[in-house]
């Protein structure tokens, strides 16, 4: 098996790039759009994730999976087949899409030529998808290193250049298009790939097997949609495109905080479903601990300096963010958290569980967000978002823990809930100092990380 802190160490390089170069171009591209435009912007960005939840069917959602079902010779073979499904997949919807582009741009607001392109950035955002989940499970940080920074830089880059191209009343398609076309190349290099290198593209059983996983991740993933983009549709149909760049990049700027999540997570996850499969609950339990605690510190750091960062980060028009910012961090906190129990609950095949949860979830946080937006405006919709992450949090623990595993979870509540409340803590502290004790906030983030540090050397692993 290959070292943990050397896997761990590319992904959290591949996510420094990735979201290196997304934090270096937000304030630009915001500034170049103004907030109306990077309002639309967004806009587009949320219904191309809720399209992408279609066109990829939740397919690679079952690569890790599959590794511990079939032997390591067939997995090649595996994936390709279930990639043809994701591109038969492309094709019904992106013709529904030409036979009703008129009628959806109508409901959306949004012009046909957006609407293809939401169509395109959805089946390449997809296949992107897919290969990083390949590479993960296969321990192979390199490609996916390589593969997010071409995708991240190349989109940004590409995107700065057609800005030039476009007036400012419109010059929101620049961005989006540098996204397009760099993700459609790179995903197209892929299937070509993976085509060459199986030489299969069906097999009846590896259908069925996906399918019978990946079927109720849709539904999962469609509500996941909803409770990470859907507050912006709703906040520009009752508000109007200023608040929603206002908060569109609070979320973007905070989402560092899942970011690193990710890059710690996916890290874990091919030594977390190797341990499951061998049943070494301690070695799971002594991981997660460490994991869970790096995770609290960098956190805890980061939404103690966000006044100062945010305000160097964006134009003062864009300020009126800063209080959204720790609440999005708690909640992120909450999906991290929650992912224990998602990992569990996929590798006992019970994806259905995790629909349930997560349809659930998205259904309170669109009620919600009705019913809050119009009372108390954008903030409204932040609370909205924080309980919807919070439940899901509850109910993904409640399936995995007293249904799944009879009360016996890989990682129980009593080493996830210190953790959780101390974050809690520093969180609300946060919101409630964020225009004041500079100097104590830094010298706390100084000391979190100088702890952690000690803690990481002390034990020769990054988790």
């Amino acid at each position: 098996m290959k070292s943990i802190n050397k896997i761990t160490v590319l992904n959290i390089f591949s996510i420094v790039i990735v979201q290196g170069a997304t934090f270096v171009s937000a304030p630009i591209f915001s500034r170049l759009m103004g907030a109306s435009n990077y309002g639309i912007y967004s806009v587009v960005n949320a219904w191309g994730a809720f399209v992408a939840s279609f066109f990829g069917l939740q397919v690679a959602s079952t690569i890790g999976v599959a590794k511990t079902h079939y032997p390591i010779e067939k997995q090649i073979k595996y994936q390709s087949s279930i990639l043809t499904l994701q591109l038969l997949s492309f094709t019904f919807i992106s013709s529904l899409c030409l036979l009703f582009s008129d009628s959806i741009s109508g409901v959306t607001g949004l012009s046909n030529v957006l609407i293809w392109l939401i169509v395109i950035q959805g089946f390449s955002s997809s296949v992107i998808e897919f290969a990083n989940a390949k590479f993960i499970v296969e321990f192979d940080a390199w490609k996916n290193l390589i593969l997010s920074s071409l995708s991240t830089i190349g989109g940004i880059v590409l995107s700065y250049i057609l800005f030039s191209y476009f007036p400012q009343a419109n010059n929101y398609y620049a961005r989006i298009l540098g996204i397009v076309i760099v993700n459609t190349i790179l995903a197209m290099i892929f299937v070509i790939f993976l085509y060459a290198k199986s030489k299969l593209v069906f097999n009846k059983e590896y259908w069925c097997f996906c399918l019978s996983l990946s079927l109720p991740m849709i539904f999962h993933s469609l509500s996941g949609v909803i409770l990470n983009q859907g507050d912006r549709v709703i906040i520009q149909k009752y508000m109007d495109n200023a608040n929603t760049g206002i908060y569109s990049l609070s979320f973007s700027f905070a989402s560092i905080t899942s970011v690193i999540y990710l890059a710690l997570s996916n890290s874990f996850l091919p030594f977390y479903l190797d341990f499951l499969k061998r049943e070494k609950r301690g070695d799971i339990l002594h991981h997660a601990k460490n994991l869970i605690e790096l995770y609290t510190v960098l956190s805890t750091g980061f939404v103690m300096l966000t006044p100062e960062v945010f305000k160097l980060f964006a134009d003062k028009s864009y300020w009126e963010g800063i209080q959204y910012i720790p609440f999005f961090c708690i909640g992120n906190f909450f999906i991290f958290l929650y992912g224990f129990s998602i990992n569990y609950e996929s590798f006992m095949k019970k994806t259905g569980m995790i629909a349930m949860a997560t349809i659930t979830a998205g259904i309170t946080n669109t009620f919600l967000n009705l019913l809050l937006v119009k009372k108390f405006g954008v903030i409204g919709v932040v609370f909205a978002t924080l309980i919807s992450d919070i439940l899901q949090f509850i109910m993904h623990y409640y399936f995995s823990a007293r249904i799944i595993s009879q009360g016996n979870h890989p990682v129980p509540f009593k080493t996830q809930a210190p953790y959780a409340l101390a974050f809690c803590t520093f969180g609300i502290i946060a919101f409630f100092c964020s225009d004041r004790y500079v100097c104590v906030r830094i010298c706390l983030s100084f000391l979190l990380g100088l702890f952690e540090l000690v803690k990481v050397y002390g034990r020769k692993s990054i988790f």
